[in-house]
């Protein structure tokens, strides 16, 4: 599990060039003052998707065109991806499949 800390974002970022990628908060603090909490799904911006594309794309999922939108291809890909991992086959866009997707994508690296 990951720490939640809220000055440390989440960076998701393109395999094939480092320089492309977004930070996403991935935990909040408490408005009410208690303990930081670990957040399940980032918000879906293009930026994200077209980054999510590449990744599946790259993994020989075939998310559709490389568009930023999260169309019925895109969570097929997504789904696809799912699956193979042994993972439920959700289609959502969690920070689990984006951590799993970055692993994959950057272990050569």
């Amino acid at each position: 599990m990951a720490v939640c800390d809220p000055e440390i974002p989440f960076v998701f970022a393109s395999p094939g060039d480092p320089a492309e990628r977004i930070s996403l908060q991935r935990c909040v603090r408490d408005p009410a003052g208690g303990a930081p909490r670990l957040l399940d799904a980032p918000p879906l911006t293009n930026r994200l998707v077209s980054l999510l594309q590449q990744q599946l794309s790259g993994l020989g999922f075939d998310p559709g065109p490389i568009d930023g939108l999260i169309g019925p291809r895109t969570r097929d890909a997504v789904r696809a991806f799912q699956e193979a991992r042994g993972i439920p086959q959700t289609g959502r866009i969690s920070f689990d499949l984006l951590e799993r997707l970055q692993r994959e994508t950057h272990q050569d690296r």
